[in-house]
């Protein structure tokens, strides 16, 4: 259950008595008499019994009143503000605003509901037979309605600034700033009469021919009440820590949480069940009494007609701030978190747990004491985020979000040598990597960069890459370009260079290739062959081919490239061969001289010679 903290912030104030008829007066039936028993209901602060029914505060501070309905006793008002206590007295009830307002319903014969509207700001507000009082936030005591020959609603004009103020049945009673009591009004048992000598009065309680005050020692101390016993507190009372007079009797919050009540037991009002423990304020009424425990709970107990002991669940659920971005990219986690959960009021272990729902269709998990999830992200668009925070009593709170879902852009993975021959295979893999891995069908369009079309067509998967083969119709390095896009439009493209040589054949005899050395004689003519595949005119070679000189030891370039002599260059369209003549000179005898012949399509072939 939950704990709730009581009023006692209120000035360190309790409220005072309601009032009830005369005590030796019959009932003009026999209603059924309340077994003794813990009512499960919680989620109160406060409470005040009147004579026959009970309102007390929630923790919202919104207002529940129970009981007999009379007179609209149980009619809250529809557009009542957030209160911070309440005061139920003999036909009438009032209660205090957050904002220090006061506002009263019920019987207003005597003027008791109607609230002056010079009263400023209040802390203290209290009900009694036929009129209230409340305590202004300056110490000023204001009381209305009344009975005129009794003088209950006239303040004093001398009172001056006090700390709590209680209204009983004829009388008033003013605790004040120098821990004295003051009480005016009717006197018909001596309610008035405050000892002499009281002093160090912490608390005042105004019931109906009754006064009862708690002092700073935890005593109390009783006065009035017709002989019925409820002047004289039991002597094992102990230390108390707040005290509620009325119809003749009183009850009290002892130091250890127990509730103690004496005086007259009319139908069970001063029979406080056995295993009543945890109480913070307890209210009397005429004939039931009911108290706040610790954990927020309400217990009645004495007379059950009406439903005057029994009054309403009011459980408070947990609350929590839900933390979730705004947006995210797609592929990126959703951190959601319920922060700062707790059950308002409550200091012990709630036993919270937490649920979410990551908005992907899947629902809600199980609850858990995790306050935190990570809601992976496949695909774009919008998600409402869900979470839920759950005490161990099953009262619950959800919080939603939308989060908003970037899409990204998937990434084109091509893998493929760096050289290419051309017109032969070339063999290009082409992948996506995509953190929305829902955005499928992915598709493609590779750029070749030669004359021919782009190839275009659609990746189903992010785990089978695409392999893709081209014929290139062009030498020399090129780029490749791959362009990838997904179903919602992203798009990125990748590059790779790709050199394509010509299918170059290597030299034909008599010549061969480095790094065998051909033996010459200077001066020699030297056929040099070799095809290409076809005929692509004779600008395929470089202007940088030539003849440099070598050394015959280690191979090391001893001279610049030159331009060789050839004497005849041309291509056989029968022999599908490149051949020209290289005429040596005779100065080459005893060195060596490496030919050397680029193309257009970057590559370079070497052949050695040594001269003799």
């Amino acid at each position: 259950m939950k704990r709730i903290l009581p009023l006692a912030a209120l000035l360190g104030l309790f409220v005072g008595a309601c009032d009830s008829p005369d005590p030796v007066t019959p009932l003009q039936e026999s209603p059924a008499v309340a077994s003794p028993m813990l009512v499960s209901a919680g989620g109160f602060l406060q409470l005040s019994s009147g004579h026959e029914h009970t309102c007390a505060v929630r923790v919202d501070g919104t207002v529940a009143c129970w009981g007999n309905n009379r007179l609209g006793l149980l009619g809250v008002p529809a557009n009542l503000g957030p209160a911070t206590q309440v005061s139920a007295g003999w036909d009438h009830t009032c209660a205090l605003l957050s904002d220090g307002g006061v506002t009263c319903w019920g019987y207003n014969g005597n003027g008791q509901a109607t609230v002056p509207a010079t009263l400023r700001r209040a802390v203290n507000v209290d009900a009694g037979g036929g009129h209230s009082c409340a305590l202004q936030d300056d110490g000023i005591a204001v009381c209305w309605g009344g009975y005129t020959h009794s003088g209950e609603g006239v303040v004093p004009p001398t009172l001056g600034v006090v700390k709590q103020v209680s209204a009983g049945w004829h009388h008033t009673c003013v605790l004040k700033l120098d821990g004295t009591v003051a009480c005016w009004g009717g006197n018909s048992d001596g309610q008035i009469n405050v000892p002499p000598g009281l002093t160090n009065v912490s608390q005042v309680s105004a019931g109906e021919n009754e006064t009862c005050v708690l002092r700073t020692d935890g005593s109390v101390i009783c006065w009035g009440g017709r002989g019925m016993g409820v002047a004289d507190p039991p002597a094992n009372l102990g230390i108390v820590t707040q005290v509620d007079a009325n119809h003749a009797h009183a009850c009290a919050v002892k130091a250890d949480g127990g509730v103690a009540c004496w005086g007259y037991n009319a139908l069970g009002a001063t029979t406080v069940p056995a295993n009543l423990t945890g109480a913070v304020q307890v209210s009397t009424a005429g004939y039931h009494t009911c108290a706040v425990m610790a954990d927020s709970r309400v217990t009645c107990w004495g007379l059950a007609a009406d439903g005057r002991t029994t009054p309403p669940s009011s459980r408070v659920p947990p609350i929590a701030t839900l933390t979730a971005p705004l947006g995210v990219r797609e592929g990126s986690p959703i951190a959601l978190a319920l922060a700062n959960a707790s059950v308002p009021g409550y200091i012990g272990n709630a036993g919270l747990t937490f649920a979410f729902d990551c908005g992907d269709g899947a629902g809600y998990g199980p609850f858990g004491a995790a306050s935190s999830v990570s809601c992976p992200t496949v695909d774009n668009g919008m998600r409402t985020m869900r979470a839920t925070v759950m005490d161990r009593d099953g009262d619950s709170n959800e919080y939603t979000r939308p989060v908003r879902i970037e899409n990204a852009a998937p990434q084109p993975v091509m893998t493929g040598d760096v050289w290419a021959t051309l017109g032969k295979p070339y063999t290009l893999t082409l992948g996506v990597v995509d953190p929305g891995v829902a955005d499928a069908p992915w598709t493609y369009a590779i750029y070749w960069g030669d004359e021919t079309p782009a190839a275009t067509g659609a990746l189903q998967s992010i785990v089978a890459p695409l392999v893709v083969t081209h014929r290139f119709t062009r030498p020399g390095p090129t780029m490749i370009m791959a362009r990838v896009t997904d179903k919602d439009g992203a798009m990125r493209s990748r590059t790779i260079k790709v050199n394509v040589r010509f299918p170059f054949s290597g030299f034909f005899e008599p010549i061969v290739a480095t790094p065998a050395v051909n033996e010459l004689t200077a001066g020699d003519l030297v056929p040099i062959r070799f095809t290409l595949g076809a005929d692509y005119g004779m600008n395929v070679f470089a202007s940088t081919s030539g003849v440099q000189q070598v050394s015959c030891d280690t191979g090391a370039r001893l001279g610049d490239l030159l331009r060789p002599n050839i004497i005849g260059s041309g291509y056989e369209v029968v022999a599908e061969r490149y051949e020209f003549t290289w005429k040596t000179d005779k100065a080459y005898k005893g060195s060596c001289r490496r030919l050397v012949v680029r193309l257009t399509d970057g590559t370079t072939h070497t052949a050695e010679f040594r001269f003799r």
